[in-house]
């Protein structure tokens, strides 16, 4: 696995900073040969981003907003996984530090069977039209909700598996709790809008449909920030009446990809972020390839407020480069939020707050507050999870029977429950630090501490 660069010497920014990409179109058959007319653009953007989170005292992480590939094939996920490791080591974060939701591209088109395309019809049908929550749900729920509805997207959740994103029937969409600069936590949530995707997919008559239930927990919580991503805008959703005004209440920050241009809007008391694509088709009329550097961070003056700067860069065909955007470098926006201060503890330096936004020490964060300098830690589990899946399938299997973990009740399960399985009978058996060890072995690791292993309690923390 490879080991992330030494962050630099600087101090670091308050709050976080991701690196925002959708729309990358992995080809396994014309990405990486000598026909590849995007390779330089791949290239150059590993640069970019390298050169601007340097400016920027580090980077925490990357955001993928869906079509990693082209046609949901494994060989894409393979060149998909190389480039996300250069850019990694790139812009210096850990390279489990991903998240990801599937585009339409992510979508395997020859494993939709009829049966599916046949649902999808009716979803779309206008007598549907008012209760496509109810009927979704029913589907999902069903026992062929899993094989009808998400076997196209196998191959995606093999990869976004080791990410600890992969979607299924039961799990549509998944969250993830990040630490920001005050104490507070910004949470990011992983929406499915490609459950009724097929090639019939517009923005008219052949919309897709979200679910309510996947904005179910985007519940009010003071100590809280939403940030949503999701690969469809919410025009091409059947049910926008349902899930937008749920989401424009309760997400500060809201990240969309698939229409290949970039557009920022407040609506409200919400920002709403449409990517752009990095490689967008050259068929199209106004072709700019586009990626973003976003800074979130949490500001106290009278009142508290999530500051995101968005730092947008296009791809420049005179000087063969990514630049930053026509209109101006970087923007700004302070979203309010409600008021909440941490408990006092003597081990959380966020307990004492500065009050406004001179107090600031960290440079060149002229609105930004820096109170704790917010950086993710991964969980052993999640680094477990991201070395389960370098391995081929065969091996996966190999171990786990070795190690017990299969049972007849596995019968026609598929990832990702077939994992989370594994994954807890581990748990259960205490067996963790055995399964970590044989990861070790098998990737070829240098030695170093099993998590999962203290002195008297085989099985580690988590056990």
């Amino acid at each position: 696995m490879p080991t992330p660069l030494e962050a630099p010497s600087q101090t670091r920014s308050p709050g976080l900073t991701f690196v925002h990409v959708s729309d990358i179109h992995f080809h396994f058959r014309r990405n990486g040969s000598i026909l590849d007319r995007d390779a330089d653009i791949a290239h150059q953007l590993v640069l970019d981003a390298s050169r601007l989170t340097t400016e920027l005292t580090g980077c925490d992480g990357i955001l993928v907003n869906g079509d990693l590939a082209y046609n949901g094939k494994e060989d894409e996920y393979v060149l998909a996984h190389s480039w996300l490791q250069q850019l990694c080591d790139g812009i210096r974060c850990d390279p489990l530090a991903i998240w990801l939701v599937p585009g339409n591209h992510d979508v395997e088109r020859p494993a939709s069977a009829a049966i599916r395309d046949t649902l999808i019809r009716n979803l779309r049908s206008p007598a549907s039209e008012k209760r496509i929550n109810d009927f979704l749900r029913g589907y999902l729920e069903g026992d062929d909700g899993e094989n009808v509805l998400f076997r196209c997207l196998q191959k995606y959740n093999e990869f976004a598996g080791g990410y600890e994103c992969p979607v299924s029937a039961k799990k549509p969409s998944w969250s993830k709790d990040l630490p920001l600069n005050d104490g507070s936590t910004l949470r990011l949530s992983g929406l499915t809008s490609v459950i009724t995707s097929n090639g019939d997919d517009d923005d008219r008559a052949n919309k897709l449909a979200l679910g309510e239930f996947q904005v179910a927990n985007l519940r009010e919580d003071p100590r809280i920030a939403h940030m949503v991503m999701c690969h469809h805008p919410m025009n091409w959703l059947l049910d926008a009446s349902e899930v937008e005004p749920q989401v424009n209440a309760r997400a500060r920050v809201q990240l969309f990809g698939h229409e290949h241009r970039q557009q920022i809007d407040t609506i409200n008391n919400s920002l709403r972020i449409v990517a752009g694509a990095v490689t967008p088709s050259r068929d199209e009329d106004h072709w700019e390839p586009r990626y973003n550097v976003l800074q979130i961070a949490v500001l106290k003056t009278t009142s508290r407020q999530l500051v995101i700067k968005v730092h947008p860069r296009a791809w420049d065909s005179t000087q063969r480069k990514f630049v930053e955007a026509s209109g101006g470098a970087i923007r700004e926006y302070k979203l309010a939020l409600p008021d909440w201060n941490p408990p006092m503890s003597e081990e959380s330096p966020a307990s004492k707050i500065a009050t406004s936004e001179t107090e600031s020490a960290a440079p060149n964060a002229d609105s930004l507050l820096a109170v704790t300098s917010a950086r993710i830690t991964m969980s052993p589990e999640r680094r477990l999870t991201y070395r389960f899946f370098q391995l081929p399938y065969a091996v996966r299997m190999e171990i786990v029977a070795r190690l017990g973990l299969i049972s007849d009740q596995d019968q026609g399960v598929t990832d990702p429950e077939l994992t989370r399985r594994f994954f807890e009978r581990a748990r259960q058996r205490r067996l963790l630090d055995q399964l970590w060890d044989e990861l070790k072995i098998r990737l070829g690791l240098p030695d170093e501490q099993n998590p999962y292993r203290e002195a008297g309690r085989v099985g580690g923390p988590d056990a």
